[in-house]
């Protein structure tokens, strides 16, 4: 099996946790109804919180801004925002606990404004840690990525 549908079974299987959780945490509190408070824990989702960070360079090293920076999970893409002046990127996004690695995209944005560039898809490795004030929460630190785009060219095919 690829990586992708592993990915994808990976998802359907947190989304059918979370609805089976929903129909329990239901189904416990009409038995607490009926039979008084049970002393079992609630269950949820685990979520991460991504701290990302990095830079946007030409082949001279040099930074890009105005270039876009999504990711791009479950097909959609989610975009963070654009480069600074000197091609930087620091974003904080939360939601669900993705997979051991996230697609991360670069694309230009601003025209021909700051030069023309091709986008570039990068996948990067996740590493968490447990959020020490929520139990359901993993953190994770994505520092110091380089993404460095080919300038887009006039010629034919």
């Amino acid at each position: 099996m690829n990586k992708m549908h592993s990915s994808l079974l990976r998802r359907l299987n947190s989304c059918i946790a979370f609805l089976l959780s929903l129909i329990g945490v239901a189904s416990l509190n009409s038995c607490a109804e009926a039979y008084g408070p049970l002393p079992l824990p609630a269950y949820g989702t685990p979520t991460a919180d991504f701290y990302i960070s990095g830079r946007v360079e030409n082949k001279l090293q040099q930074g890009v801004p105005g270039i876009d920076i999504s990711i791009n999970e479950y097909g959609y893409a989610i975009s963070l925002g654009a480069t600074e002046e000197d091609g930087s990127f620091d974003f904080a996004i939360g939601g669900l606990l993705p997979d051991d690695e996230i697609c991360i995209v670069a694309s230009d944005i601003d025209s021909t404004e700051n030069g023309s560039y091709k986008s570039d898809t990068i996948m990067i490795d996740v590493q968490y840690t447990r959020d020490p004030n929520n139990y359901w929460n993993n953190i994770s630190h994505i520092e110091n990525i380089v993404i460095t785009l080919e300038e887009e060219t006039d010629e034919p095919k």
